[in-house]
């Protein structure tokens, strides 16, 4: 039972993570804009116009990677009046009508149909696709824009994926199998090959009603049990039946009552003796013990308990002279210890922090005044003295110029960091949507040739300095405009989400994105997961950025996936 649980489990999740991919695509500003413009040159020309094949060449890679990243099989888009007017393998059935061609009658027709009427996100049935000349089965989903269906994109599932699902016999032994098969007129069809037959999948099917494999009948019919029956081999079995809805299969988990049963029948006389000895002896030593031993234990447990949740002072009050008030004893000691050990690395961790502070704005602060004059001086051998170089060497200024200023800026930003310690909160109420548009204005200003794209939802008002938050939002803002500079088209979101003890802000991109293994380094000084030549800057921002939230009592987060964006989390007390 737990196997067959555990199998349904995965299957449906499997069909409902696919169903969340498709559905979170058709909403996805790039996909509607293609759906817009692959309608239009079809109808303008066909598949063979210029103007397709440049709307073509724009939009391919982008539903190509998709379709890679997220494993299916195939992407079509198909138009309201049921034209394929785009399929990433380009196959056969490119171009073809699903209302009235020779596709009409396939499940992607059936499941086009149910999307656009419905409006619904819909999985077809696993059937033969003659496009294909295999077994396929599809996930559809209407395209909105301004209330109207523009389309539907349908992406057909990995059928290695699917099958991948279903020949895992891991707990099934040497003769279970997980066996999938889904109604058709008066006959339970297997859809998926199966352990004892590797061509099963369309080529088997078992009549309704007969007496060989009774669990797939009723599974396919929606009815969920378990028990010992006879399978389509015609050997008895343990078996354990489902309905999955989301794909709409019946689901069988099998094995063999001979190998299930063998370790039973031996284990049997020897088990219910071992569990007598056992019980008999379990009893007569609870009698003995539970007396003297179960107060002493409870309150040592409850003061282990409190001095586990952070009070140090509380003591194990137990009076006994025998092995447990002996324990009691060295507990307290302990307890003692503990505490007087917190109290100096608390104060040495203090006076650690003040004292590497103070190193790091002392070296910051007197490293400015060499550091400019090697940029003063450069720039003046550049600007005066330019001619008495070779090409070679005014290339050597140039790199020491670049350096120079690049170590300056590096400087800044450390004395930065180390004012955060020292300078003292300046608490205000702020309006945060002002704060977040005039940063927004600020940053846009900066790069007037960029085609950005902003939205600045309703922020909610917060109490505390005005300055330091609003260096926090111009360096999370104006990381998502720089690691979006390689897009074509820049997204970027602020918002923020309800919580009754914190005001929780967010500013979201679609950029490059990062590897969440490596999220730990990203607010630590000097940590970069990318190249200065790929995308500038010094690795203090974001560390900068925490500073600031924990000395208002806030936490800070990122959420990302490779190539998929970031979305970066501030989180500060009411």
């Amino acid at each position: 039972l737990a196997t067959a649980e555990s199998k349904a489990g995965q299957i449906e999740d499997y069909f409902l993570a696919r169903k969340r991919d498709v559905t979170t695509l058709s909403h996805t500003p790039t996909l509607i804009d293609a759906m817009e413009r692959f309608d239009t040159v079809f109808e303008k020309g066909g598949l063979d116009s210029l103007e397709y094949g440049e709307v073509d060449r724009q939009v391919r890679p982008f539903l190509t990677y998709y379709r890679e990243l997220a494993g299916f099989a195939d992407l079509f888009l198909i138009s309201p009046k049921g034209d394929a007017v785009f399929s990433v393998n380009r196959g056969e059935d490119l171009g073809s009508n699903y209302k009235t061609g020779y596709y009409k009658d396939s499940e992607l027709a059936k499941v086009f149909d149910r999307a656009s009427t419905l409006l619904e996100t819909e999985v077809s049935d696993f059937g033969y696709y003659p496009a294909t000349n295999e077994p396929a089965a599809f996930i559809a989903s209407p395209i909105i824009k301004e209330g109207a269906v523009i389309g539907v994109v349908a992406l057909q599932l990995s059928n290695k994926e699917v099958y991948q699902l279903v020949l895992d016999y891991t707990g099934l032994g040497q003769t279970g199998e997980t066996i999938i098969g889904s109604a058709v007129q008066n006959k339970a069809v297997f859809v998926t090959p199966v352990r004892h037959d590797p061509h099963a999948a369309f080529r088997r099917s078992v009549t309704i009603g007969s007496v060989l494999d009774i669990p797939l009948q009723e599974a396919a019919q929606a009815k969920k049990r378990h028990g010992i029956t006879v399978d389509y081999r015609g050997k008895p079995v343990l078996a354990a039946w489902r309905y999955l809805p989301s794909p709409r299969w019946g689901m069988v988990i099998k094995i063999d009552t001979d190998e299930a049963f063998a370790p039973i029948h031996n284990l049997k006389n020897v088990s219910l003796i071992i569990s007598l000895i056992v019980v008999i002896l379990v009893i007569i030593a609870a009698l003995l013990i539970s007396k003297s031993f179960s107060d002493p234990i409870v309150k040592l447990t409850r003061a282990t308990g409190l001095i586990a949740a952070g009070d140090l002072t509380h003591r194990a009050n137990i009076q006994s002279t025998d092995e447990i008030g002996e324990l009691a004893m060295s507990f307290n000691t302990m307890a003692v210890n503990i505490e007087e050990r917190v109290a100096e690395r608390t104060a040495e961790l203090s006076a650690a922090n003040r004292e590497l502070e103070a190193f790091t704005y002392t070296v910051s602060h007197d490293l400015r005044a060499p550091v400019r004059a090697l940029l003063g001086f450069s720039t003046l051998l550049v600007k005066e003295h330019a001619d008495s170089f070779n090409a070679d060497g005014r290339r050597l200024l140039s790199v020491l110029q670049e350096e120079s200023s690049r170590i300056g800026n590096l400087i800044d930003d450390l004395l930065d960091f180390s004012r955060l310690g020292h300078s003292e909160l300046k608490r205000f109420h702020i309006d945060m949507n002002i704060l977040v548009r005039t940063v927004v204005d600020q940053l846009r200003a900066l790069e007037p040739q960029r085609s950005l794209t902003v939205s600045i939802l309703d922020l909610p008002p917060l109490i505390g300095d005005p300055a330091l938050l609003r260096q926090v939002f111009i360096n999370l803002i104006g990381n998502a405009f720089k690691y979006t500079g390689k897009n074509q088209e820049t997204a970027v979101t602020i918002g923020a989400q309800l919580d009754p003890k914190e005001c929780i802000y967010f500013v979201a991109d679609n950029g490059v994105g990062f590897d969440m293994r490596y999220a730990a380094k990203l607010f630590r000084v000097f940590e970069r997961l990318h190249t200065t030549s790929e995308f500038p800057g010094n690795g203090v921002g974001l560390a900068i950025v925490q500073r600031i939230i924990q000395r208002h009592g806030g936490r800070v987060w990122a959420e990302s996936k490779l190539g998929a964006g970031a979305t970066f989390y501030v989180a500060l007390p009411k």
